[in-house]
């Protein structure tokens, strides 16, 4: 019998964790939808956001930060703006 060896994608080594999968991407859009429903006009709602605090490299799958006008001319590749609590 012959050994299946399945090979670990990119995405695997760089974040040390699985592909996200169906159910994973549902769900993440089903918080998305809720939160901004909910929170409309307190908080700007974001998913995959990286962010430059620590640890180096964090990318939530959703966030939230305080409503405000987006800066199209200033967009940093990390968000230095840690994320605010959502309830």
């Amino acid at each position: 019998m012959e050994a299946v060896v399945e090979e670990i994608s990119i995405y695997e080594l760089e974040r040390g964790k699985p592909m996200p999968d169906m159910i994973h991407g549902l769900v993440q859009a089903n918080l998305i939808f809720e939160l901004k429903l909910r929170h409309r006009t307190e908080f700007r709602i974001a998913s995959e956001v990286a962010l430059a605090t620590l640890p180096v490299g964090t990318t939530p799958d959703v966030v939230g930060f305080p409503a405000s006008a987006l800066d199209f001319e200033n967009r940093p590749a990390r968000n230095p703006t840690p994320p605010t609590s959502v309830h």
